[in-house]
């Protein structure tokens, strides 16, 4: 049987400055293929489309661009382009692509024109090494291209100790005078940012993908401590009645998020099982923690988006276990002083660490 691979393009003009294209893709190999064939495929048949959006994106000027525009820019600076592969001596990849790209969009031409540091921050942007940026108090209107550097050095810290990427870039441009004066002034500004960092956490090994292994191991350990600790007051008949208290605070806070992995996959059953069995492991927040991270979007079955899906499963753990279970176990020690050993208080130790945890991850949100 032969192979068909019918295409379908269909063009909608939006308005006097805007077009929307569709391109569809039904592929038929006529047999079994490896999936790693029919994925080659597909990716180089939408890279067409991606080339025609880039094409017409390149001749859009400053003055035509909105949230839209900044948006696919922000993505272009976060993709490898050929133009690094011609860096000029003593320049780094980063800083070809951005030479690249700023030659060929004319709306980031025109940035350059406007503010001569631009480029060279978005190339210490885009590199991303934690460094100390220093600060820089000069006004947009005299950055010079040193401070715009030193400038774009700053994200990479902002991001490592935020969150989520707005948050890190709300703190960055609130850092320096003249990204304040540039954020009020150019509405592409923090669309742009917005993307590239997002990206920007997708690719680095440091940061916020700590607090994803902080929250996981967290989550394991205070469940594994819980566990031990109510297994030691089961066995004792003058503590039991709180191995059973601690018990239901663990079942109580898995109950309540059961129910948001209902609310949130009801019309996806194999989802929702999946999502109920990382509840039961514990796991749960710090799943939800990586979601957020990486730039999980809201999926077209979901009732709320990720993060105030963390902040609810978050909020239910320091409530219905963490904060309770962790002032029950230093009542049942001060009142029972044989039951003090290494591991009851580091019980205690834990669940405080969790809630601290906790709270902090709310009140970033």
């Amino acid at each position: 049987m032969r192979g068909k691979f019918p295409t379908a393009m269909r063009i909608h003009r939006k308005n006097e400055k805007a077009t929307k294209l569709e391109y569809t893709i039904h592929s038929n190999f006529g047999g079994d293929v490896p999936s790693f064939l029919t994925n080659q495929y597909t990716a180089s048949n939408l890279s067409y489309v991606t080339e025609i959006q880039e094409y017409f994106q390149a001749l859009r000027g400053l003055e035509e661009w909105d949230a839209d525009d900044a948006r696919a820019v922000g993505e272009a600076m976060c993709i490898k382009t050929k133009a690094e592969k011609h860096s000029e001596k003593g320049e780094n990849r980063q800083s070809a692509r951005m030479r690249g790209l700023f030659k060929k969009h004319k709306g980031l031409g025109d940035i350059r024109r406007k503010y001569e540091f631009f480029e060279g921050m978005m190339a210490r942007v885009v590199r991303s090494t934690l460094k100390p940026a220093g600060d820089v108090k000069s006004q947009l209107c005299s950055v010079s291209l040193k401070e715009g550097e030193k400038i774009g050095r700053g994200l990479a810290m902002a991001l490592a100790t935020n969150l989520t990427a707005e948050a890190g870039v709300d703190e960055w441009i609130g850092k320096y005078k003249s990204l304040r004066e540039l954020d009020k002034e150019a509405a592409w500004f923090r669309p742009m940012l917005n993307v590239v960092a997002k990206r920007l956490l997708g690719e680095v090994s440091w940061g916020l993908k700590m607090r994803v292994i902080m929250g996981a191991g967290l989550s394991i350990l205070d469940m594994a401590t819980d566990a031990f600790v109510i297994w030691g007051y089961m066995g004792k008949e003058d503590t039991r009645e709180y191995g059973w208290s601690l018990l239901g605070m663990v079942v109580g806070s898995m109950v309540l998020q059961l129910l948001i992995v209902f609310v949130q996959n009801k019309s996806k059953p194999r989802l929702m099982a999946t999502e109920a069995l990382i509840v039961l492991s514990g796991l749960k927040p710090a799943f939800d923690c990586y979601r957020v991270v990486s730039g999980h979007e809201m999926e077209g079955h979901h009732t709320i988006d990720a993060k105030l899906e963390l902040v609810c499963t978050k909020g239910i753990e320091m409530l219905c276990e963490s904060i309770p279970g962790c002032l029950l176990q230093q009542y049942v020690l001060l009142t029972n002083r044989g039951l003090i050993s290494r591991t009851t208080v580091g019980s205690v130790l834990v669940s405080a660490m969790t809630t601290g945890f906790s709270s902090a991850s709310i009140s970033f949100e």
